[in-house]
């Protein structure tokens, strides 16, 4: 099972990451482990069908369909039936909003609905032919044709979808990426978008990099708000319209992903995972566990190896 935080290693000389993936099938249980990370992710959905949960939201993809995720915004995928080819980008923020002149305040706002109305926005104003340009300008029209037609007919590919090189250089991938972004704020949007942006992510992204830093350990709000140069209160109220999430509950998010993590793997017995991630006790984690997950570890680890998640 994947590490729950990834370190893309952008920058803004390389301020995008373009990858074909093959998500794979998910049934009867929900895959546990939520990725979060500084990036923000542009997801071209080009077959298949499925359900990616963002922050709170779940959000339906059917056939050509696009996601678009926040900076340190928790996702995973929820369910797919069968599965489905996607264009995932990363994106560095600070590189996007340097490059969109004029429209940073309105792409806040955008980023700052509730994930399903960013979804339905973006299917709004965004056409299919429009999303599936941006695929085939970026890798061949011969290439995902045939990456379609193998997976309309469950043939397994001959070679990695990574393998599939994009046809262009790193700048060219950027102004490929850009052009969602530019036909998106072209748009004249409707009233749901917010009238101003209270927060800004940039001023509690110290805050998630210390947690993503130090997921062993217990960590205060307190603390996040130092580092922040805020107050707790301004904290906490920032850090909730950011996230949809107490600190709280978000902090004990990003210890339960590392543990979950560790106990899939099968690396430390519970009682060590309970030390290791803070915890008072054995039973303090095990109830906090049945709290979240709805099942005791053991039988929630049986359950996710025998679903092959």
């Amino acid at each position: 099972m994947k590490q729950t935080f990834f370190d893309w290693h952008l920058t803004k000389n390389a301020p995008v990451i373009c990858r074909l993936s093959r998500q794979p099938r998910y049934l009867k249980y929900e895959n546990p482990v939520s990725d979060f990370h500084e990036a923000l992710h542009l997801n071209i959905q080009f077959a298949g069908e499925g359900q990616k949960k963002i922050g709170a939201d779940l959000v339906e993809l059917k056939g050509i369909a696009c996601s678009l995720t926040a900076s340190w915004e928790p996702h995973k995928t929820a369910f797919s039936p069968e599965g489905a080819l996607l264009l995932m980008t990363a994106i560095h923020p600070g590189a996007l909003f340097e490059s969109l002149p004029g429209s940073e305040e309105k792409l806040q706002k955008i980023i700052a609905l509730p994930p399903v109305q960013r979804h339905e926005l973006i299917a709004n104003y965004v056409p299919e032919n429009f999303l599936m340009k941006i695929v085939t300008d970026l890798y061949s029209e011969e290439t995902i044709h045939t990456l379609v037609q193998n997976f309309q007919n469950r043939e397994k590919t001959k070679k990695k979808l990574d393998s599939c090189g994009t046809i262009c250089p790193i700048w060219e991938r950027w102004h490929i990426i850009l052009r969602f972004f530019v036909k998106l704020l072209s748009c004249d949007l409707p009233e749901v978008l917010p009238e101003k942006v209270s927060y800004s992510y940039s001023d509690l992204i110290p805050a998630f990099r210390f947690m993503a830093e130090n997921p062993c350990r217990r960590i205060e709000a307190q603390e996040c708000a130092e580092i922040c140069c805020m107050g707790v209160s301004s904290f906490r109220k920032n850090f909730r319209e950011v996230t949809g999430s107490t600190f709280a509950e978000y902090e004990l998010a990003c210890r339960f992903r590392q543990a979950v993590s560790e106990l899939f793997e099968g690396t430390l017995v519970i009682k060590e995972l309970a030390e290791k991630y803070g915890f008072y006790d054995i039973s303090h984690f095990i109830r906090l566990f049945k709290k979240k997950y709805g099942d005791s570890p053991l039988h929630f680890t049986q359950n996710m190896k025998k679903n092959n998640i």
